[in-house]
């Protein structure tokens, strides 16, 4: 110290070391400050249906679709544990399930090798097996049930207490009796998809689970579109049968050398189709119900699929692409549906498509949307509306001459005629539609200080409204449920007669501090990685009919309207599951 300085001085400056000597002391060595960092485990379950097809993301660090930590190269992992894994699985009592474990130190990083240590299987099937970790931190155990329910399983140290390891995530099993009901259902896909991915079952893989297991699979079919990109894969895919001519005979798939097979041509060409598809399963069904009784067809379609299946239920009315015999067609197709289930799907059109004609995104507006010059949002909405529509636009490109973009924009021909009249009234129809809200917050120093008002994103691609039925609002929407009170924060379920709607609900806070990033985004992969916490939602439109946000122990969860899971959060799967056997429908309890 300089014995220039005043007396005054150099006691301040003794006062001042002693203080932060004492600080670091008091943080790193009072009881309970020095704890050895705790040991995280990641849980996966190794996935049934796409367990052999090995997947890597070298930028998230995830084996499939469950986050395993992969050590600091991040980008090659062992061919033993190279499956897909997801959060969880269904099985059969039959069956076996294998469970995949990382264990890491504190950091994520650094694997815990060679070490003991002990699964916990809580729920139908409870045991505490000990398994061995090798050199990269990982080890499996394969087990099957023995009662039905589910198990959740996590890991732990072994010989320590649960304090000393942390589990990010658990692995969720339901174990279920097969059976084989009949019970027809046709899966009806997206925008610019390849229907061999739905009849391959990368996609709706949890949900094929469990019906597979419940149901006869000879009657579970995906729906072709009649331009789609399967068919420049193969002739046509097992659960996918060829288009049928107007007098019901099989034709020819489309010749693809030829022409592009891209799944976005004209929704209301497809849902002719789609009639014709509906009462040729209807017939393959005749009188093998219980008592000889001819089941009824079930619809599951998701985003584009979903407007394919309303237009069919409306009765296929846009005169400027259907004709009267077409009408009459889809009209004794929707005499043989039963329920029809809508996933994120284009009930009023997709904001996006309003956004590709250069509306301005400013003048955004809807149920809930925050609006008018003194709004938070109002120098936001074109920015965000511009970043998410190229970020879209690079995984689905949204194509000026694409039908189907043309016929899923808002207040298109397709969506006033199908809205011209009510759905069918025999028809139960079920509606889980995301649900993001966004808030604007900014962060000063080291102080987050959030937004006092939220905006209803939907799931970034449609808008989380309008719940009416015959409405053609600017915007378009998602959300039937006709006269359904407004789904909101607090609100995740609504039901009003024959209508039932889940919001998929995500809250987001997007830092306006940081939202300069995108203002200087070039690309959409900038605007993706710009936007990351929106665009990883798990009720995000692109991503929800993966596994990783259907598995059973995923983060989106619904609620259990039937109350035969406990009347709380369960998995999208089981919860459509229970809503297909309030038919009263009795699987075969035996094993």
């Amino acid at each position: 110290m300089d014995p220039s300085k005043p007396r005054s001085y150099r006691r301040s400056v003794v006062l001042t070391s002693n203080v932060a000597v004492f600080a670091v002391l008091a943080v790193c060595c009072l009881p309970g400050a020095c704890q050895p960092g705790q040991t995280h485990f990641t849980v996966c379950a190794v996935d049934r249906i796409n367990g052999r097809s090995a997947q890597s993301d070298s930028s998230a660090g995830q084996v499939g679709n469950c986050e395993v930590k992969l050590g600091t190269s991040g980008t090659t992992y062992k061919p033993a544990f190279g499956l897909q894994t997801v959060t969880g699985d269904f099985r059969a009592l039959t069956e076996s399930q294998v469970v995949v474990v990382r264990a890491t130190d504190t950091d994520g990083r650094s694997p815990l090798a060679n070490a003991d240590i002990q699964l916990i299987i809580a729920g139908a099937n409870a045991a505490h097996p000990t398994i061995h970790t090798d050199k990269d931190g990982f080890a499996s155990y394969t087990y099957s049930g023995t009662h039905t329910g589910t198990d959740t399983i996590t890991a732990a140290t072994s010989g320590s207490s649960s304090a000393a390891s942390h589990t990010s995530s658990d692995a969720v099993i339901h174990w279920r009796h097969a059976s084989t009901i009949v019970h027809p259902i046709i899966f009806l896909h997206g925008f610019s998809e390849d229907a061999n991915v739905i009849e391959s079952q990368q996609e709706w893989t949890a949900e094929f689970e469990a019906l597979d297991m419940t149901y006869d699979p000879a009657f579970i079919e995906t729906f072709c579109y009649t331009d789609d990109k399967a068919y420049s894969d193969s002739s046509h895919p097992a659960r996918c049968p060829a288009p049928l001519t107007p007098g019901g005979a099989p034709a020819s798939p489309p010749d693809c050398s030829s022409q592009s097979c891209r799944s976005d041509g004209s929704i209301d060409v497809d849902a002719i189709e789609l009639a014709r598809r509906i009462l040729d399963l209807h017939a393959r069904v005749k009188g093998l119900g219980p008592s000889g009784s001819t089941p009824k067809i079930t619809l599951m379609g998701y985003s584009m699929g979903t407007a394919i299946s309303r237009t069919m239920l409306a009765g296929c009315l846009n005169t400027s692409t259907t004709l009267p015999a077409d009408s009459l067609l889809c009209k004794q197709a929707s005499a043989s549906v039963d329920q029809a289930f809508f996933l994120n799907g284009v009930q009023q059109g997709s904001w996006l498509m309003v956004v590709k004609t250069t509306l301005d995104g400013s003048r955004v507006s809807g149920n809930g949307i925050p609006g008018g010059s003194a709004s938070s949002f109002v120098s936001v909405w074109p920015l965000l509306a511009q970043s998410v529509f190229s970020a879209v636009d690079q995984v689905a490109p949204l194509r000026p001459d694409s039908l189907a973009a043309r016929d899923m924009t808002p207040q298109s021909g397709n969506i006033l005629a199908h809205n011209s009249v009510d759905p069918p009234a025999t028809v139960q129809y079920y509606t889980f539609y995301g649900n993001i809200q966004l808030q604007l917050g900014v962060t000063i120093f080291v102080y987050q200080l959030p937004g006092k008002v939220s905006a209803p994103l939907g799931d970034l691609v449609l808008l989380a409204q309008d719940e009416h039925a015959k409405t053609t609002p600017l915007w378009g929407g998602a959300a039937l449920c006709d006269s359904c009170d407004p789904a909101s924060a607090s609100t995740s379920y609504a039901a009003s007669g024959n209508y039932h709607g889940w919001a998929l609900g995500d809250p987001q806070r997007l830092d306006m501090s940081a939202f300069s990033g995108v203002l200087a985004a070039p690309t959409a992969a900038s605007n993706i990685a710009a936007l990351r916490g929106l665009w990883n939602s798990p009720v995000q439109h692109l991503g929800i009919t993966q596994p990783r946000a259907q598995a059973p122990g995923s983060a989106l969860t619904v609620h259990d309207a039937t109350g035969t899971l406990g009347g709380g959060a369960v998995d999208m799967p089981s919860e459509i599951l229970a809503m297909l056997l309030m038919n009263g429908e009795t699987p075969d309890t035996n094993p």
